[in-house]
Formats: structure tokens, sequence, C-alpha cells
């Protein structure tokens, strides 16, 4: 079993060679566009140990008194993860449904329509880029490539972090926060459901359609070429 450093450099591997893989990518994305930045926004338990570790201990203080103020919000938590939704589509089976919250609120980790962590921030957070303006519109939009493309990133980062879990940031960044939680997931040990976020599956099924297959195999190439 890969240890929760080597796990951290497969991450920063995966963030690095995502950058590259987009680097020509068509986005209207710019400074202080902050539309998407909300509470809905997910991330594996791995990230969220590597978004702690990029962080000194003021910030980390800082961090725990934002996640406190907003402790009861209203979130989007997930009934399954990427890699068992892929499962269930090879079965030709239907997903269970998912519960939104309802009213998107703004992330804890904006000051002044900037965030605080960029460097250290998801992969839901790096993947998320619109073609278009999205402030008026109130979404954004991508090419279907792309949408392959985050779905391959986000199985894989899923994959390495397996036997974790994955969930909203607002669950996911205080358990990792906590002496106790960080000691329980650098065992082995977390207990998702309890937390109220969802188990990690291995990758065993790419949600790659037909179409995009030779396009994305150069990155997948990459990707495997990555010690996971």
């Amino acid at each position: 079993m890969i240890s929760t450093e080597g796990k951290l450099t497969a991450l920063a591997r995966i963030y690095s060679l995502y950058r590259s893989s987009t680097a020509d990518l068509q986005s209207a994305c710019a400074q202080k566009c902050a539309q998407c930045c909300s509470t809905d926004v997910t991330m594996t338990t791995l990230e969220a140990y590597y978004f702690w570790q990029g962080l000194d201990s003021n910030a980390r203080d800082d961090l725990i008194r934002r996640l406190d103020t907003i402790a009861d919000a209203p979130r989007f938590r997930p009934a399954i993860t990427i890699n068992h939704l892929a499962e269930i589509c090879a079965a030709d089976q239907e997903p269970p449904p998912e519960k939104k919250a309802g009213a998107m609120g703004r992330c804890p980790l904006l000051v002044e329509e900037l965030c605080m962590h960029y460097e250290v921030r998801p992969f839901h957070c790096r993947c998320m880029v619109s073609t278009k303006v999205c402030r008026a519109r109130g979404f954004a939009e991508m090419d279907d490539f792309t949408l392959t493309l985050n779905s391959v990133f986000l199985q894989v980062i899923e994959h390495l972090d397996t036997p974790g879990c994955t969930g909203n940031l607002l669950d996911v960044l205080p358990l990792i926060l906590s002496t106790a939680g960080r000691k329980s997931y650098e065992d082995n040990c977390c207990d998702c459901p309890q937390l109220g976020i969802v188990s990690n599956r291995p990758l065993t099924k790419l949600m790659v359609p037909p179409r995009h297959q030779n396009r994305i195999a150069p990155i997948l190439a990459q990707l495997q070429s990555i010690r996971i």
C-alpha cells in the first residue's frame, strides 16, 4: 500500500499534469471571477490532507474558525463517488438520485473574490472552467472533451485515495484538520458513512466515450506513468 507521502507526491504530479494538459484550453475565467466558488465543492480526503499540509499553523487556525462559522450551512453531499457512478453506468443501471441542498452559499475560503488558499485548492476547483463568462448566466459552459478529461482526472484521484473518502469540502476539511481525523486517515481507518461522506472506490471503468479515446490516449499514458 502506498504511503500517505507517496500519495501526496502522486497527487501533486496529477495536478501538474492537468495544468499542462489544459494549458491551451479556451477559458473565460479570470481573477476575481468567483461565481462557481460555492459551498457545493467536493474533495477527497487525500486532497484535504494536501490542503492541510500546504498551510502554516496560523492559516490552519484561521481555516478552522472560518469553517466553524458555516458548519451548519446547506451543502451538496454526494450519494456516490465518480468511480461508483462509472461502475453503475457500465452495468447499465440507474444511479441513485442526488439531493441538492438548495441555494448555494459562498465558499468560506473567499476574501474579496479571491481564494485564500488557491495553490492547494482541490481538483473540483481546478477543473471548473467556462468557455463563456458565467456571472450573468449563472452557470458554466464546457465542451464535451473537457468534461471527459475532468471525469478521468477525478476518477484517478479517487483511485489514488483508496481507502479514503469523498464528500463536501465543508465535511472533509474539518476531518483532516483535526488531529484524530488525520491519524484515522493515515491509518486507513476513516469511517466514511458515519462522517456523512462516502467511501472511495478503485478505478475499474474509465468514463471515456469512443469519440474521445484517441485524443485522451496520450494523457492517459502520462497518468499511468505516475505510480499510483
